[in-house]
């Protein structure tokens, strides 16, 4: 374990998430630059706040787009300064993630739109050539129907003019015209009560006799707009019919698709108008005459949303959750990468730990079993001689020599159970007892600040924790570390009180930010002062050597390490792995 890698962040869950936050804003803001360039020119129905970027004056739209770009390039360098970059990165990934899939809709929006608006073209241009179609086929009626005008009185004529009127619907009367001195008048009209029109009807008729005579065919318009004349002349006169101009939409929108409403706007003529010449107003319009149609078809809700395809719904909805899914992912990366490089030291340390325990329960076991035979047979051979000594039959010679071999055999036991506690063996055991000892109780130890902050050793240390130790100290990594009992032997108390005295006065004179720290066993039954110190590693090293401790903890800001300064120096993470313990 070493001190802070710069361009790693140590931040907390709630840190974490804002620098997640700053990265995602980050993203996005870099990401309005191309969006906007790249937006389609069509106006879109569901992204018209990307277009209102479009909408600022040029000079507007520059610098918000300088601005936005500045103020992501910034975010990104204070996330470096902070080492959060770690989060800033993962956020970022998921802002850009997300501005780019709002552009792709957007441009799936643009080819949907650009569908319905071609759909709804087709329809009216299907309209207006039909309806151009049946103004034809009326005007070709009513020109036959002039051709017998001579005899308006008769049936054959009347017969013709009903049928005119049943054969075309809409077709409100059918007329024959009286066209003399620039005038044009009703004759005779069917049915009958069309004599009785309104004035506006009758104007109408009157405005028709100019085309009348200058080219045998006019329209005309009433005030109201509702009623279309159609009128041309023939050998025998001329004659005319009128139009319900609604009841005529209302009739040609049934070849419509289901769910479009067309309506129709009549007016005068512009010069050139042909049919299915589209307008400025995306309607479509065609000229007759001196009239122009104007046509145009609405769709409904319900046509609209059955024309828009819900795999562009599906997928902005997958791209949003995909750019929060990188984001949880980059983090998790992140932080799994750090807690890899912790774990891999405390596994080999687990492996070491372990195989030094099972040496160790070897070597006591192998002490014991060894320690049991030599008793055996020393008492075995001690039995013999008792029974020599005290059986009646022997001589006395013989019991002196029995009692003898009684204290041989006895001085000999406690030779060889001396020499099966030799000191290298018992130096060797006792040193490889007392290296599992640093592990066990270094590793689940409970650290006491001045202040009352507490922490245990065998779990993770808690967010913010140590906020109030670190706010102390001016640092948010330290280390731990006592005078008391040098190379782990325990000593008298009034000679610790001495050796903490000594630290103390020594991190006075050397001006180094401390906090008094006793770390104790979770049962209490040991326990040892010393002091929180805002120093490097190197400094941590050099003092705990200066001791004579065996080792230290170390906080990086994120969890508590165990530093050993003798033997192989190892650097055991905490909390350690479950299998350790």
């Amino acid at each position: 374990m070493t001190a802070e890698t710069p361009g790693t962040a140590h931040q907390g869950p709630a840190g974490a998430a804002a620098w997640l936050a700053i990265g995602a804003a980050s993203g996005v803001l870099l990401g309005v630059p191309a969006t906007v360039a790249m937006l389609p020119d069509t106006p879109l129905d569901h992204a018209r706040d990307l277009h209102a970027l479009l909408a600022i004056p040029g000079r507007g739209t520059l610098l918000v787009l300088w601005a936005s770009a500045i103020a992501g390039f910034v975010l990104g360098a204070v996330a470096v300064r902070r080492r959060a970059s770690g989060a800033w990165s993962a956020g970022f990934l998921g802002g850009a993630m997300l501005a780019t899939t709002l552009l792709a809709w957007a441009h799936l929006e643009a080819r949907e739109r650009a569908a319905i608006d071609a759909a709804i073209g087709g329809q009216e241009r299907m309209l207006a050539e039909s309806l151009r179609r049946q103004l034809d086929v009326r005007f070709a009626a009513v020109g036959q129907l002039a051709r017998s005008t001579e005899r308006t009185d008769s049936d054959a004529w009347a017969a013709a003019a009903q049928a005119v009127s049943i054969d075309f619907p809409a077709t409100r009367w059918v007329a024959a015209l009286a066209v003399t001195g620039g005038r044009a008048s009703l004759v005779r009209a069917v049915p009958g009560d069309a004599s009785s029109t309104a004035a506006d009807t009758r104007e109408a008729l009157a405005s028709m006799a100019g085309g009348l005579e200058r080219s045998g065919r006019a329209t005309a318009l009433t005030p109201d707009g509702s009623t279309f004349l159609v009128g041309a002349t023939g050998p025998g006169g001329a004659a005319a019919a009128a139009i319900d101009v609604g009841a005529l939409i209302v009739a040609a929108s049934e070849a419509l698709e289901p769910g479009l409403v067309a309506t129709a706007e009549v007016s005068a003529n512009t010069p050139g108008m042909t049919a299915g010449a589209a307008s400025a107003t995306s309607t479509t319009s065609f000229g007759i005459e001196q009239h122009a149609w104007r046509i145009r078809v609405e769709p409904g809700d319900a046509w609209v949303e059955s024309h828009r395809h819900a795999a562009n719904m599906a997928f902005l909805v997958a791209g949003c959750a995909s750019a929060v899914l990188a984001t949880a992912l980059a983090q998790a990366s992140l932080v799994s990468f750090r807690r890899r490089r912790h774990l891999a030291h405390a596994r080999r340390d687990a492996s070491a730990a372990r195989a030094r325990a099972a040496i160790t329960q070897h070597a006591r076991d192998a002490l014991s079993e060894e320690a049991g035979h030599v008793i055996r047979a020393r008492i075995r051979e001690t039995v013999r001689a008792l029974d020599a000594a005290t059986d009646p039959r022997a001589d006395e010679p013989t019991r002196k020599g029995a009692l003898r071999r009684i204290g041989e055999s006895l001085s000999q036991a406690e030779g060889e159970v001396a020499a099966l506690l030799d000191s290298s063996p018992q130096t060797r055991l006792a040193r490889a007892e007392h290296d599992a000892a640093l592990e066990l109780h270094f590793a689940t130890a409970v650290l006491e600040f001045a202040g009352g902050t507490q922490v245990r050793l065998d779990a993770p240390v808690p967010h913010d924790a140590l906020a109030q130790v670190q706010r102390e100290l001016r640092s948010r990594h330290f280390a731990v570390i006592t005078a008391d009992n040098p190379m782990s032997a325990p000593d008298s108390p009034q000679a610790n009180v001495l050796r903490r005295s000594v630290l103390g006065l020594e991190l006075r004179n050397a001006r180094l930010a401390h906090l008094p720290v006793t770390g104790r066993s979770p049962d209490g039954t040991w326990s040892e002062q010393g002091f929180a110190v805002a120093m490097s590693v190197g400094e941590a090293d050099a003092l705990a050597e200066l001791h004579a401790q065996r080792a230290y903890f170390w906080f990086d800001g994120t969890a508590f390490a165990i530093h050993e300064t003798v033997g192989e120096r190892r650097t055991i993470a905490l909390p350690r792995p479950q299998d350790m313990r």
